[in-house]
C-alpha cells in the first residue's frame, strides 16, 4: 500500500544522506565482448540457482565447456577473484538475509546457505562481514529497537 512506499521513501532518504558508507563492490566486470559476458551470466545464473547445494568446480566448468583449471583462470581474470571466494559471497549474502529476515537457528541458516560445517560457516562468515553470525543478528536487532 502507500504507508509501504512512503517507508520505502523514508529509507532510500535516510541511506542517500547517511555519512556511514560502506562500499560492498570495489570491482566491476569487464567484458571484451558479449560472448565474454555470457559466459560470465551463466556462470553466475547458475551460482544463484545452485549454492545452497553442494557445488564442484567440475559442475561449474562444464557450464562453458571448459576444464577446471581453465575455468578457475578464467574466472580470476574476469572478476579478480576465485570462484569459491564468489560462491561464498553468495552464500553468506543469503545467510545475512535469513538472519535479518527470519528467527531460525544459525546451525540451520548454515546449511540452508549451503555450507557443510558450522565451522566452515562461521568462519566465511567472520572473513566477509567481520563479525560471527550471532554478532551479525544482534546488530540488526539493536538497530530495529532504536
Amino acid at each position: 500500500g502507500l504507508k509501504r512506499i512512503l517507508k520505502l521513501c523514508e529509507c532510500l532518504i535516510l541511506i542517500d544522506q547517511s555519512e556511514n558508507v560502506e562500499i560492498l563492490s570495489t570491482y566491476t566486470i569487464q567484458h571484451k565482448n558479449a560472448k565474454e559476458k555470457e559466459r560470465i551470466d551463466k556462470i553466475i545464473q547458475f551460482t544463484i540457482d545452485s549454492f545452497q547445494k553442494q557445488i564442484a568446480l567440475s559442475d561449474v566448468a562444464n557450464i562453458i565447456n571448459t576444464s577446471v583449471s581453465a575455468f578457475c583462470r578464467y574466472f580470476r581474470k574476469s572478476t579478480k577473484k576465485t570462484y569459491i571466494t564468489f560462491l561464498n559471497e553468495v552464500r553468506v549474502g543469503h545467510a545475512c538475509k535469513l538472519l535479518i529476515n527470519t528467527k531460525i537457528s544459525i546451525i540451520t541458516i548454515c546449511y540452508e546457505s549451503g555450507f557443510g560445517t558450522i565451522a566452515n560457516f562461521n568462519k566465511q562468515f567472520s572473513n566477509i562481514k567481520h563479525m560471527t553470525p550471532s554478532q551479525y543478528r544482534k546488530e540488526f536487532e539493536d538497530k530495529n529497537l532504536n
